[in-house]
């Protein structure tokens, strides 16, 4: 797997409104890649990765809370020295190392917002399903 470390740096939470009278409220999720750079390893036989800056942002609409996530993502590829120089030159990522990365992402950033959101008595930032009685 090419994901092999993942740290969150910085973690915001909060609301903003504590009365909301919205019957409805969106919710969205957006996870960005702030920076990447190429990093030194000594574990396991790695020696270099690369290592990914990336920020995570849910938003309340309308504005009744907001959660935040920073933090750096670790990626192992062959193709370092291509993504770190398409990274220099376009601030892009692309294929594979964005999918994985921003997978990681997602992944671990909605599961601790989750447990955010039920702490500030915010809606979930994902669907659950629900269970419903069988129509007859």
């Amino acid at each position: 797997m090419p994901i092999i470390g993942f740290n969150l740096n910085s973690v915001h939470a909060a609301i903003n409104e504590k009365n909301v009278t919205a019957d409805k409220i969106d919710i969205n999720s957006t996870p960005r890649i702030e920076n990447i750079e190429r990093a030194e390893l000594n574990f396991g036989g790695i020696k270099e990765v690369l290592s990914v800056d990336f920020s995570f942002e849910i938003k309340y609409e309308p504005s009744v809370g907001e959660i935040k996530m920073g933090g750096t993502v670790l990626y192992q590829t062959e193709n370092a020295k291509d993504v770190l120089a398409k990274w220099k030159k376009d601030k892009q990522v692309e294929g594979a190392v964005a999918m994985d990365v921003l997978n990681a992402v997602f992944r671990k950033c909605l599961t601790k917002a989750l447990d955010l959101s039920l702490e500030l008595r915010l809606p979930p930032p994902i669907q659950f399903p629900v269970v419903k009685q069988k129509e007859e």
